[in-house]
């Protein structure tokens, strides 16, 4: 598998319940704390992290292994899918979790080094924000949110009185304000946020 690489692991869970929950529209959504849709059979389509991640299932085998076709939405269009094979194995109480992955043949690889088109932003829209002792809430693309959660391949670092901070899919941070509330300059952005005095 050159170029490939494996990530191992192990859970305190029997590879049974790893296998069922990966293949589990809500389990996989507990697992990586974010919505998932999950066809579990072979050809069956999927998405994880609320979109960011899709792909197909190729192989589903009788020894909890789990082959798929997977991509994100930062895959250049003509990129081929990576490959993820999951062989789970071990006891009852624990399993071992083993991810290959393999990469895309060379005559493809070329293709992954071509920049990708600028995609146009995805519209975010801050419904409300919600104060609490302890922290606050937002609801964002009509998906109440906390920090930490994902939206739209998007992750929410910061939740103020007055704007949600995101963090982009490629990195770069996002401010996302409820319509009822005035845009304002960057350099006033940071003042408010306690940056400038």
């Amino acid at each position: 598998m050159k170029n490939g690489f494996t990530l191992t692991t192990e859970f305190m869970a029997s590879p049974a319940e790893i296998y069922d929950a990966w293949l589990s529209s809500a389990g996989h959504g507990a697992m990586t704390g974010s919505p998932a849709k999950i066809d579990p059979k072979v050809g069956g389509a999927f998405t994880a992290w609320d979109g960011y991640i899709v792909g197909e299932t190729l192989e589903l085998g009788p020894s909890l292994r789990i082959v798929q076709a997977w991509r994100t939405s930062e895959f250049p269009e003509k990129a081929p899918d990576s490959r993820l094979e999951i062989l789970l194995e071990g006891k009852r109480e624990l399993g071992r979790f083993a991810v290959p992955v393999e990469p895309p043949t060379p005559a493809k690889a070329a293709e992954l080094k071509a920049p990708a088109p600028q995609k146009p932003l995805l519209s975010m829209e801050v419904r409300g924000i919600v104060s609490f002792p302890g922290g606050r809430l937002a609801i964002v693309n009509d998906q109440i949110v906390k920090v930490g959660d994902r939206v739209a391949g998007h992750r929410v670092e910061d939740i103020t009185d007055n704007e949600v901070r995101l963090r982009q899919p490629d990195g770069k941070p996002r401010f996302v304000r409820p319509p009822n509330i005035a845009a304002v300059s960057p350099a006033e952005g940071e003042r408010q946020r306690g940056g400038i005095r």
